[in-house]
C-alpha cells in the first residue's frame, strides 16, 4: 500500500509539473523540434512548458486591420499556425482584443494577430527608423522587462540573438517577410513603399527579432522597433514570417494596361513593366480586393525576380 501511494504520488508530482498538451499539438511540437535541431542546430528549442505554461498551437483564421476590419480570411484547413505558451492578457479596451495570446519559447509576449495597430501616422513602414539587431537597445530591453516584471539584465538572456541573426540565411527569408507585410494593410491600404531601397530592397531581415521561425507546420513571428522622429516614442510592430510563399501556378500574371505596346529602347535601358498579380490559391484572400492587390505592381519588374518564386 505503501509503495503503491509512493507511485501515485510521484504520478501527481509529474502531472503538476507537465501541464497536459493536447494530442495533435505534443505531435506538432516534436516535429518542430525535430526542424529545429536540423535547420538551426536549436534542440528542444519548443519545449513542453514555459515558465509552467503549456504548450499550444494558436491558429490564425483572420487578420484584422486598425478598424477591426477583416483584411484577410484564410481558407479552411489553410489557417495560419503559431506556437504558443498560456494563456491571452493585457486586454486593450480601446480595441477589445488582448494585446498577447501568450508567451514565446523565450517567455516573452506572444503579440496577438488581431490586435490591431495602436498608432499610424501613415507613410510606408519604410519610413521609419527601424534599428539593427533591436535586442541590443536600451529601450526595448526596458520596455520588455516592463512588460514582464522583471529585470533588465533577466530579459537580456531572454533574447533570441543568436536565432534572429541564423533566420537572415534562410533562403528567400526576404521575400517571405515581404510577404507577410502584406499582411498588414492600414485602411485597406498597404504600407510598404516602392522606391529605391524599398519593397524587396529592404534589409527587413537586419531588424528583427525573431521570436520563432517558420518551420513545416508554422509560421514564424518577430518584432521590429524604431524610435519615432516625430516625438521620441519607442514604437514595436509585428511582423509575420510565413513558412511558404504561393507558387507561380498559383498567381496570374498581366501587364498594366497603360502600358504602351510599343516602346523604342536602346542597349542598356532599364525597362520597368509594371503587372497586375492575382493570387488563386489556398492562403489569404482580400476582402475588400477581390483582384488581390493590384499593389503588388510595386515589386514586380522586368529585372528584378518577382518575390514570389516557388
Amino acid at each position: 500500500m505503501r509503495k503503491l501511494l509512493s507511485i501515485l504520488l510521484t504520478l501527481a508530482l509529474i502531472i503538476g509539473i507537465f501541464p497536459p498538451i493536447a494530442k495533435a499539438d505534443e505531435s506538432m511540437r516534436q516535429s518542430m523540434n525535430q526542424y529545429m535541431s536540423n535547420e538551426y542546430r536549436l534542440d528542444d528549442f519548443f519545449p513542453q512548458t514555459v515558465n509552467g505554461k503549456p504548450f499550444s498551437i494558436y491558429k490564425v483564421h483572420t487578420i484584422k486591420d486598425n478598424l477591426g476590419k477583416t483584411t484577410w480570411e484564410f481558407a479552411p484547413g489553410y489557417e495560419a499556425k503559431i506556437p504558443n505558451y498560456g494563456d491571452p492578457h493585457s486586454f486593450t479596451n480601446k480595441f477589445g482584443e488582448y494585446r498577447y495570446i501568450g508567451y514565446t519559447p523565450q517567455g516573452l509576449p506572444n503579440g496577438n494577430p488581431s490586435h490591431p495597430f495602436d498608432d499610424w501616422a501613415g507613410g510606408i513602414l519604410e519610413d521609419r527608423l527601424w534599428m539593427d539587431d533591436p535586442w541590443t537597445d536600451d529601450g526595448v530591453k526596458n520596455k520588455m522587462a516592463n512588460t514582464l516584471g522583471v529585470t533588465i539584465t533577466d530579459v537580456s538572456k531572454m533574447f533570441p540573438e543568436d536565432l534572429s541573426i541564423a533566420i537572415r540565411d534562410i533562403p528567400q527569408i526576404r521575400e517571405k517577410i515581404l510577404w507577410g507585410l502584406l499582411l498588414n494593410p492600414y485602411n485597406g491600404e498597404f504600407i510598404i513603399g516602392k522606391g529605391p531601397g524599398q519593397g524587396i530592397n529592404y534589409p527587413w531581415e537586419k531588424k528583427i527579432i525573431v521570436y520563432y521561425p517558420p518551420t513545416d507546420e508554422t509560421w514564424g513571428r518577430g518584432s521590429m522597433w524604431h524610435y519615432s522622429k516625430y516625438d521620441g516614442k519607442l514604437y514595436y510592430f509585428n511582423v509575420w514570417i510565413p513558412n511558404e510563399i504561393p507558387k507561380n501556378d498559383e498567381l496570374d500574371f498581366s501587364i498594366s494596361s497603360n502600358f504602351p505596346s510599343v516602346l523604342e529602347v536602346s542597349d542598356g535601358d532599364t525597362l520597368n513593366i509594371p503587372v497586375t498579380v492575382k493570387y488563386k490559391g489556398p492562403l489569404p484572400t482580400a476582402d475588400h480586393d477581390p483582384a488581390f492587390m493590384d499593389s503588388l505592381t510595386i515589386f514586380l519588374f522586368i529585372g528584378i525576380p518577382p518575390i514570389f518564386n516557388s
